[in-house]
């Protein structure tokens, strides 16, 4: 399931925030269930039942409050008719409504969301959270029907915080703080599978002191003097933390005092240079990666075996990477969970897929190998199924398919170049573009420890090194650098060099354009290869592979992610694999 859990919404920047991007993010992120913690949305102090169905409308499944559950009088009577908001579960026994409740989302998955206060440090006494939320665990084991089990831990101390999330390890799918306005780097997955973050944050105005206009804070601790109430701040800030990581403040109207106020907006459009800036790196980028599947082909051609290949293609890359790597200033994270990162994509990503590529080159033309190589996207979607990634759509199903039919394209007897195509090697050609696709699923549902995409390539790629070197030495597939260099030696290096600064522009077009139009690289390196097929060796094909090549295509097209109505280029940034 996809759960977006939002932190407490501040005043009138915080709804507006929500109503403007929340329908949005819903639809990009495909999400099941929306919390949204809600006690701080009008002026500051509580929630009215008019804001409360502004947020719900906005998209918002669940609305949990918190020790200002009531500072809206008209909340004592909207609970009770509202089971969507939820308040504490050990506020008052006299308080109106529920403090938890089993919610069925849209495609049938139970969710059960619960709130409870803590104790430490608040301003009234509550009762003991611990008891109480017993009860509920009890009575709604998250082992029984239910598929998430979310507490909202409304309190001040992280002590408390932490020690409520251990508790519910095992318990719970997620339990997360609330009340603080500031969000926590503290975010983990706990011993017994349970997703812990201290606060959440707030969606509001971040140029303030917790969501409230700077002034009076400030006068309050420098001079200890009181002169005005709280107010909230009004959107004058950089960033609506929470929604976006990159935000962007554009002037608007004024506010009721007639301030300069301002409204958000997710990251900038860009301007007409900038898009054709990124229209000509992703054709470069394009170009450099189609670029080394005829340079493979070259590699192979005078016997050179794989293990060998694959070495010295590791090889030049940590020399390069190394490069890039002095010039960003960034080392290299060498710890445990870094280590499993690196020796992961190093096998599932590099040692596994190249090893097969490189054996299928040697009886495939290049153009077969390109059209093999651009299933990546299509084999993504099934096994993102599988990991529960991704839900089902029809015309995503078409595109497997479809790109299934392409295949089968290549392999009938009429597509014959100087022979028939041998199904089996073009079998092991699949196999490359599987693993390719398994490796940016694996990534999106397990991370990379923090490391940024060059770190991971720089990682995996000296563990690649230290995986093959005994393979190519055992094997007898050991390539001597010390042998005269010819046109597969020199194929070799430039492919090498190609992929690593293909690979950097691709990862800078993604921060830059995002990943709906960085995709766009599939088909390009798919063209790009059978292009300098054409150009370098003279690779000539028939019209069923021509057939084929249009039938993948389609199938690309089909199961590409689509970019949500008013989306600008470059709102989402995520991973996708090429």
């Amino acid at each position: 399931m996809n759960i977006l859990f939002l932190g407490d919404v501040m005043g009138r920047a915080g709804r507006q925030a929500i109503t403007d991007h929340l329908p949005r993010l819903r639809e990009l992120w495909d999400l099941d269930f929306v919390v949204v913690n809600g006690e701080n949305a009008t002026s500051g102090m509580g929630l009215s039942g008019a804001h409360a169905k502004a947020l719900l409308a906005a998209g918002a499944d669940c609305i949990t409050l918190g020790d200002h559950a009531f500072d809206q009088k008209d909340m004592l009577q909207f609970i009770e008719n509202e089971p969507r908001v939820i308040r504490p579960l050990n506020f008052s026994k006299a308080a109106p409504g529920k403090g938890a409740r089993v919610f069925t989302t849209q495609s049938g998955k139970r969710v059960l969301v619960a709130q409870a206060l803590g104790q430490v440090f608040m301003k009234r006494p509550f009762d003991d959270p611990f008891s109480t939320l017993e009860t509920v665990f009890r009575t709604h084991p998250l082992e029984g029907d239910l598929d998430a089990v979310i507490v909202d831990f409304h309190c001040e101390a992280t002590s408390e915080k932490m020690a409520m999330g251990h508790w519910c390890d095992g318990r719970a799918s997620l339990m997360v703080g609330t009340h603080t306005h500031v969000p926590t780097a503290d975010a983990m997955i706990l011993s017994r599978g349970c997703g812990y973050l201290s606060d959440a944050g707030m969606c509001g105005d971040y140029n303030s002191v917790i969501g409230m206009q700077r002034d009076e804070p400030l006068r309050r601790f420098i001079t200890g003097m009181p002169k005005d109430r709280f107010a909230p701040a009004l959107g004058g800030g950089d960033f609506v933390r929470g929604l976006y990581r990159n935000g962007r403040c554009r002037p608007c109207d004024a506010d009721r005092n007639g301030a300069p106020r301002r409204a958000f907006a997710a990251k900038r459009a860009m301007t007409r240079s900038e898009r054709l800036i990124c229209i000509a790196v992703l054709v470069v980028v394009g170009a450099a990666w189609g670029m080394t599947l005829p340079l493979t082909k070259i590699a192979v051609s005078t016997g050179h075996k794989h293990f060998g290949l694959l070495f010295w293609q590791l090889a030049i890359g940590v020399l390069v990477m190394s490069f890039v790597a002095i010039a960003r200033g960034k080392l290299l994270p060498m710890g445990r969970a870094h280590l499993r990162v690196y020796v992961m994509i190093a096998l599932i990503g590099s040692v596994l897929p190249n090893t097969a590529s490189y054996q299928a080159a040697v009886h495939l033309p290049a153009g077969v190998l390109s059209i093999l190589l651009s299933m990546i996207p299509i084999w993504a979607f099934p096994i993102a199924l599988a990991l529960s990634l991704d839900r089902f759509e029809w015309r995503r199903f078409g595109g497997l398919a479809v790109g299934m039919g392409a295949v089968l394209m290549i392999v009938l007897p009429g597509a014959e170049m100087s022979g028939a195509i041998p199904v089996f090697w073009v079998f092991i050609g699949l196999i490359a573009g599987l693993f390719y696709a398994c490796e940016g699923n694996v990534v999106a549902r397990w991370g990379t420890a923090g490391l940024d995409p060059i770190q991971v390539l720089w990682g995996a790629s000296i563990v690649g090194c230290v995986i093959v070197l005994p393979l190519a030495l055992g094997s007898g597939q050991w390539i001597d650098p010390r042998l005269p260099f010819g046109a597969p030696e020199l194929a070799q290096i430039a492919s090498a060099v190609l992929h690593v600064l293909a690979y950097t522009g691709y990862v800078w077009l993604v921060g830059r354009a995002g990943p709906v139009f960085s995709v766009q690289i599939s088909y390009l390196v798919t063209l790009f290869g059978i292009l300098w097929a054409k150009l370098v060796l003279a690779e000539a094909y028939p019209a069923a592979i021509w057939g084929a090549l249009a039938l993948m295509l389609v199938g690309m097209y089909l199961v590409q992610p689509r970019n949500p109505a008013g989306l600008a280029e470059g709102d989402a940034i995520g991973d996708t694999g090429c």
